[in-house]
């Protein structure tokens, strides 16, 4: 994917699970506008292996992609060949996300500096303890008051950068 300085979201590659967003699973071998984003002001991407999101300029999510595990963060499952609004952080700024790899999780930093998490739980990475993964963002409350500035996901653990320079990963 490819986000232009005026805020609209390309992509291309291959399509399996409608990560690319564009109301299929068909692969795409140059740069597409994603039609269901160009009325909003796109200011994050994140690319996960089976899934997507984007960040609005005043910081409504979206995601796309394979369902599977509740990566997503729409409640369910269910697979989404365009982006759908995370509608569970609505009242929250979410200002960066990140998406995994394989068995995904996903990730969010709002401006409150709040960290939320869900998808797959494998491992401990969604940072709640345990292994239980969940279909809609869940606060990591441990990381409530860290200054959190940066979050990463990989394919079985997920990181955190605080504003001091102190890195968590779980």
């Amino acid at each position: 994917m490819a986000l232009t300085v005026d805020g609209k979201v390309f992509s291309w590659g291959e399509g399996d699970d409608g990560k690319l967003g564009h109301f299929s699973r068909m692969n795409c071998d140059k740069p597409r506008l994603i039609e269901a984003l160009k009325t909003k002001r796109i200011r994050d991407i994140a690319c996960g292996s089976s899934h997507s999101a984007a960040i609005t300029s005043s910081g409504e999510l979206y995601s796309w992609g394979l369902g599977e595990y509740g990566r997503l963060g729409h409640g369910d499952n269910t697979t989404q060949l365009r982006p759908k609004l995370v509608k569970v952080l609505l009242g929250h700024r979410v200002i960066q996300v990140a998406c995994g790899s394989r068995d995904a999780q996903t990730l969010a930093l709002t401006d409150e500096g709040l960290v939320f998490s869900w998808g797959d739980g494998d491992f401990g990475k969604l940072g709640r303890g345990g292994s239980e993964g969940c279909n809609i963002p869940q606060n990591i409350e441990r990381l409530n008051g860290q200054a959190v500035c940066q979050i990463e996901c990989g394919a079985q653990f997920s990181l955190a950068l605080t504003k001091s320079g102190v890195v968590w990963t779980w």
